[in-house]
């Protein structure tokens, strides 16, 4: 296992290897990720300095408080990992992304680990940003990654609380995908579909000027 030196937390390499001997080990069980940063991380830096951003996720490597922490997804396997300096992965083997969403387990799990860090960070309240994927959406191959696209997509969709890589998450994705792969294609073929809003002076009724749109036609 390859753990973070400051933390003892097993690390974002070893969460990659985590995640393909699950899924050749229980490759239709559930599973999802969640994600953790602090939101208002600048406050923290600000207040402690970086020396210590390092140490934020420590009490999730002491196993008794760890205990304690996670209490609320008590029903499921958990295991935490460093996923980067600032930021904490918690894989949840047997859930269900409805079923997380539904239960709001998370959620409750995000209050008791901001009471503890509240606890070792006097006068410091912390507000997460929190990503939860379905692991199996990391396909590769014959195997699985780390969905790190969909997590990434999942964190910068919200400023504070919990976000879930649910099918409509997962649709305004996929169209965003579709329209920056046809922005790509116009503006390599030249084929833009330009369409020009005329621009009317209110003083004489004449064409002052023009907006220029682009019109997409999709079925």
């Amino acid at each position: 296992t390859h753990k973070d030196q400051l933390t003892g937390l097993p690390n974002r390499k070893s969460l990659s290897e985590f995640v393909d001997a699950f899924w050749h080990a229980e490759a239709g069980r559930d599973g999802c990720l969640a994600v953790i940063e602090l939101a208002n991380l600048r406050d923290f830096l600000l207040r402690y300095g970086p020396e210590y951003g390092g140490q934020l996720w420590a009490q999730m490597g002491d196993v008794e408080r760890a205990h304690g922490i996670m209490q609320p997804l008590a029903r499921y396997r958990v295991h935490a990992f460093q996923y980067g300096d600032f930021s904490l992965a918690v894989f949840v083997e047997g859930a269900r992304l409805e079923r997380l969403e539904a239960s709001g387990e998370v959620e409750s799990f995000l209050t008791h680990l901001s009471a503890e860090l509240a606890a070792q960070w006097p006068s410091f309240t912390p507000v997460f940003r929190c990503a939860v994927v379905d692991w199996r959406d990391g396909a590769v191959g014959r195997g699985r990654s780390v969905p790190y696209r969909n997590i990434t997509l999942a964190l910068t969709s919200v400023d504070a609380g919990v976000a879930y890589f649910n099918q409509l998450v997962k649709h305004d994705a996929a169209l965003d995908d579709y329209i920056n792969e046809s922005l790509d294609e116009w503006a390599r073929t030249g084929t833009a579909p330009m369409h020009y809003q005329p621009k009317i002076s209110l003083a004489d009724q004449s064409v002052v000027g023009a907006e220029a749109l682009l019109r997409m036609s999709d079925a």
